[in-house]
C-alpha cells in the first residue's frame, strides 16, 4: 500500500488524499485526491497494485468516472441544474400516483365487463384492433410494472432535494441513521517524519502530512478486526484522529461494517458492524443499492432494463390510445 501510494502521490503531487481503495482481483487501486478547485469532485489516481504502476487519472464525483456522471446528472436533472432536479423530483412524486391510478381504472374497467381476473393480468388477444387491444397491452403491462414502479418512486425521493430533506428529518426524529464512528484518539501522536523519496515518503492527507507506511498498518488491522472484501481506507480530516476502513461492497449480501483505527499504531479504537444499525438506516441503504442496479449484481440490472423498456412501452401505448 505505501508504494501504491507513493506511486499515485508522484503522479499527482497536488491536493490531499481524502480515500484510498486497495485493488483486488483485476482491480486497480484507487487514490482519491480533493483539491479545492475541483468543488465536489475529485482527482482518482489508478495504480496497479501488483506493479505499482499508475495505470491512469480521472476526474471523478464520489468515486464515479465522468461517464457515469455525465448520465447520473442525466438521470438527476436532465443536466438542466436547478431546474432538472425540480423536475426530476416532481416526476418522482407523482409516479406513483398514476401508476396507482391507472390500476384503479382497470379494476373498475375489468370489474364492469365481468371479464376474469387474468384479463387483470393478461392482455384479451381476442379484442379487435385498435384502441382496445392497445389498451389491454398498456394496462396489463402497467399492472405487472406497478410493483416496480412504486418501488423507484419511493426510493428516489428518499435522496431528492425536498422529499430527501424531509426524509432525513425523519431519520433523525426516530434516531434510525446510520451511526456516527468515533475516531477520537486518547492521546495525540507526534507528526511522522518522511521517511526519504521515493514510494515511501509522507503524503498529504486530509489531516495534513501522513507517513506512506500507515496505510499498510491502516489496512492490515482493518483486516485482523475482520473487514473483508473491498475496503476503502479514509485518512483523518484532523491530525490526532483515527483513519476509518469501510466496507464498500454493495451486492447482496452486502458489507458495509466500518472500523477506526489509530494510524500511528494499528490498534482498532471504534467499530460500527451494518448488523447494529437501526432497521429503516438498513431497508433506506439497501433501496438504494437496488435502486441504483448494484444489489443483485447482475439480475438487478436486467430486471431494472426490462422496468425501464416496459415502462417506455406503456407511455408509447398511452399516447396511441389518445
Amino acid at each position: 500500500m505505501a508504494e501504491q501510494v507513493g506511486a499515485a502521490r508522484n503522479a499527482h503531487p497536488e491536493g490531499s488524499i481524502t480515500t484510498v481503495q486497495p485493488g483486488d482481483g483485476d482491480r486497480t487501486t484507487r487514490v482519491t485526491f480533493a483539491l479545492p478547485e475541483l468543488g465536489e469532485k475529485q482527482h482518482t489516481v489508478y495504480v496497479d497494485p501488483y506493479t505499482a504502476q499508475v495505470k491512469g487519472q480521472l476526474t471523478t464525483w464520489f468515486g464515479s468516472t465522468p461517464a457515469t456522471t455525465w448520465l447520473d446528472d442525466l438521470h438527476r436533472n436532465l443536466h438542466l441544474g436547478v431546474v432538472g432536479r425540480h423536475y426530476s423530483e416532481l416526476a418522482a412524486s407523482w409516479l406513483w400516483v398514476i401508476a396507482l391510478g391507472g390500476v384503479i381504472l382497470w379494476w373498475r374497467r375489468r370489474s364492469a365487463s365481468r371479464a376474469t381476473a387474468r384479463h387483470l393480468l393478461v392482455p384479451d388477444l381476442s379484442a379487435g384492433k385498435g384502441v382496445r387491444r392497445t389498451r389491454g397491452w398498456h394496462a396489463t403491462t402497467g399492472i405487472w410494472l406497478t410493483i416496480g414502479l412504486l418501488f423507484l418512486s419511493a426510493t428516489g425521493l428518499t435522496w431528492s432535494r425536498y422529499a430527501g430533506a424531509n426524509f432525513g428529518a425523519g431519520l433523525d426524529a426516530l434516531s434510525a441513521r446510520a451511526p456516527e464512528i468515533s475516531t477520537s484518539l486518547t492521546t495525540v501522536p507526534d507528526e511522522p517524519a518522511e521517511t526519504g523519496g521515493g514510494h515511501q515518503h509522507g503524503a498529504s492527507g486530509a489531516g495534513g502530512v501522513v507517513e506512506s507506511a500507515a496505510f499498510d498498518r491502516v489496512a492490515a488491522a482493518a483486516r485482523t478486526a475482520g473487514l473483508n472484501g473491498p475496503v476503502e481506507i479514509a485518512p483523518a480530516a484532523e491530525a490526532g484522529s483515527a483513519w476509518t476502513v469501510t466496507q464498500v461492497d454493495n451486492t447482496w449480501p452486502v458489507a458495509k461494517d466500518r472500523v477506526a483505527v489509530d494510524p500511528a499504531g494499528g490498534e482498532v479504537t471504534a467499530r460500527s458492524d451494518f448488523a447494529d444499525w437501526p432497521l429503516l438506516a438498513k431497508l433506506s441503504a439497501l433501496g438504494i443499492q437496488a435502486h441504483m442496479g448494484l444489489l443483485f449484481g447482475l439480475v438487478n440490472q436486467i430486471l431494472l432494463a426490462a422496468l425501464a423498456l416496459g415502462l417506455l412501452c406503456v407511455i408509447v401505448w398511452g399516447y396511441r390510445m389518445w
